[in-house]
Formats: structure tokens, sequence, C-alpha cells
């Protein structure tokens, strides 16, 4: 005796294998897009980062620089105060960029930006070492704001 299915069984084995692969496609799909999110998501947060780091650097700077000019304008505590204040800042934003190197290239950037700053530290202090105002004025056009 055979045991013969009929057209129902044979349909129903058909359409069920057909559900299971699409199932199983489904699941993986849904495995390597939540993978992919988390990926994305901590590039994001990682360039974040950077994007807020060179944002708080460029905000010091534009602080340092109004220091100078109350100390041109014969307001120097005023004005020393206010650039080594925003001098910490910047370095420390600057430290984090350079722990957050993500980009091919980011880290060169980042450590000339280095150099650049430590050049106008230099400057900064030879500013503040500087005794009258002429000579202040002279080095601030010349070196800093350029």
């Amino acid at each position: 005796m055979k045991h013969i299915l009929g057209l129902r069984q044979k349909l129903s084995l058909e359409f069920g294998g057909l559900l299971l692969i699409l199932l199983i496609i489904g699941i993986q799909s849904i495995i390597h897009l939540t993978q992919l999110g988390h990926s994305i998501d901590i590039i994001l947060r990682e360039n974040y980062r950077s994007v807020i780091s060179c944002q708080e650097m460029k905000e010091s700077l534009e602080r340092m620089d109004s220091g100078i000019l109350f100390m041109l304008l014969g307001e120097k505590e005023k004005g020393t105060e206010i650039t080594r204040k925003n001098e910490v800042v910047f370095e420390k934003a600057l430290q984090i960029e350079l722990n957050n190197i993500t980009l091919p290239g980011e880290g060169e950037r980042s450590h000339h930006l280095q150099d650049l700053f430590n050049q106008y530290k230099l400057t900064l202090h030879k500013i503040h070492g500087l005794k009258t105002s002429a000579n202040q004025r002279e080095t601030y056009f010349s070196k800093l704001l350029p």
C-alpha cells in the first residue's frame, strides 16, 4: 500500500516550505539591519564629538581674540583672564579631537592644528609679556590675527 499525498497536502507542504524560507530571510534581514543601525549610530556619535570639539575650539579662539583686544584697550587683567581661561578650553577640546580620530587624514590635520595652536600660544604669551601697547598691537596684527 502506497501512501499517496493528495493535491491539498502537496500544496500545503510546498507553501509551508516557501513560508519557512521567507521567514528565515526576513529574520536574517532584521538582524543585519539592526547591526547596521548600531554601526551607523556609533559612527554618528563619534563624528558628532569631533564636530562639537571643533566648535568649542573655534569659540575659545574667538574669546581669546577678545581677551587680547581687552589687553590692547588697557584692560590687561581682564584680557589675561579671558585668554588664559579659553586657552584651557581650547586645549581640552583639542585633546578630545585628538582622541577621537575616525576618518582618514583626520589625525594628521588634528596634529597640524595642535602645532599651529602651540605657535599661537607662544605668541600669545609673548604679548602678555610685552610692556608697551604699541608692541602688543604690532605683534597682534602681524602674528596672531593672520
